[in-house]
């Protein structure tokens, strides 16, 4: 067995992660990288730190880095996920008004209890979407959609 260095130790701890790396979540990657920024800022020479720990450990963040699962979705499922959120987004919507016939939002009507509930789905959906890439081409599209849920929904 290889014995770890006290810079990979300190970085495992800072990203909450086991030194076994089949242990470590599917977004170890990324804790790996933000302990890794964390830790550097207070071991890099510009910051007052010493070099040779600075190297150190980002050797050994190189190192932890290659075991870890993948460090986010490929921007390809980034628009799938986005083109099948809004095409249900848009099923839910049409099929609500289809049935009712109106554009009144009754809370005492099933269907619209249902469809709140897919609205709840759809904004923390088009949410999390927003905060993996904030200045994607659709973020705007996004956002408009956010707005009409939230009034909608009557929340902020």
């Amino acid at each position: 067995m290889t014995p770890i260095s006290a810079e990979a130790l300190q970085l495992l701890r800072e990203a909450g992660l086991s030194p076994k790396p089949s242990l470590w979540p599917p977004n170890s990657r990324v804790l790996l990288k933000r302990a890794f920024r964390k830790l550097a800022l207070s071991v890099h020479p510009d910051h007052g730190g010493d070099s040779t720990r600075f190297i150190r450990l980002k050797t050994a963040y190189d190192l932890l880095s290659r075991f870890g699962g993948e460090q986010q979705a490929p921007k390809s499922n980034f628009f799938e996920r986005y083109k099948e959120l809004t095409r249900q987004y848009n099923q839910a919507v049409s099929d609500y008004f289809e049935r009712r016939k109106m554009l009144i939002l009754d809370p005492s009507d099933p269907d619209y209890v249902r469809l709140k509930e897919q609205l709840v789905f759809f904004r923390s959906s088009y949410v999390d979407l927003l905060q993996e890439d904030p200045r994607n081409v659709f973020a705007g599209d996004i956002r408009d959609k956010l707005r009409s849920i939230t009034n909608w929904l009557g929340t902020k």
